[in-house]
């Protein structure tokens, strides 16, 4: 038999051959979860440092704002032509806004709709039919072939999962982010 590693993949393996490898990876996922802790440390000691500085210059440029909007409010006849202006790098002035339209009753303006516009109503109207995937996952798979719709993807899949919290989620998203050795 061949001199076997934990790193070392294996066909016919039992339980405790598994097991090892467990281990070997359990081992390199706590290396990985302690770094990703630190880091979550050292960024919430960043953002501790800075946040009231950052709080102090948000305020005084929204109470900045907050006189400029009123000067310029009240100033509206400077901006006739041109209806905007650029200052270091800030535009101000008036736009057009879009507007926004308020149906009160949907179910009534529908009906509207179709009286004013008859077989044209559509050009109006959004009409939406899709299959309903999450009730149509509850059925038999006989019936779902009837309908036309194949299952795929339903087969046995390998679980490698921490059963922890929140740092592993970060774990996990950081291993799957990472490019297979040797390939680039």
């Amino acid at each position: 038999m061949i001199a076997e590693t934990e790193n070392t993949p294996i066909a016919g393996a039992t339980l405790a051959d598994i097991e090892k490898r467990v281990a070997a990876f359990s081992r390199e996922y706590d290396a990985v979860r302690t770094a990703v802790t630190s880091l979550e440390a050292e960024l919430t000691a960043v953002k501790a440092r800075h946040l009231r500085g950052l709080r102090t210059a948000v305020a005084r440029a929204q109470e900045s704002k907050a006189v400029l909007n009123s000067a310029i409010e009240l100033n509206k006849p400077l901006f006739t032509k041109p209806r905007t202006y650029v200052f270091h790098g800030i535009k101000i002035g008036f736009t057009k806004r879009n507007g926004k339209l308020e149906i009160a009753d949907e179910a009534a303006t529908v009906k509207r709709i179709h009286q004013r516009f008859g077989a044209d109503a559509i050009a109006w109207l959004n009409v939406t039919e899709k299959p309903n995937k999450d009730a149509l996952a509850d059925m038999p798979a006989a019936d779902l072939k009837k309908l036309g719709i194949e299952l795929t993807e339903a087969d046995d899949a390998v679980v490698i999962k921490a059963v922890d919290g929140e740092v592993d989620k970060i774990c996990t998203a950081l291993l799957k982010d990472q490019p297979e050795a040797g390939v680039e």
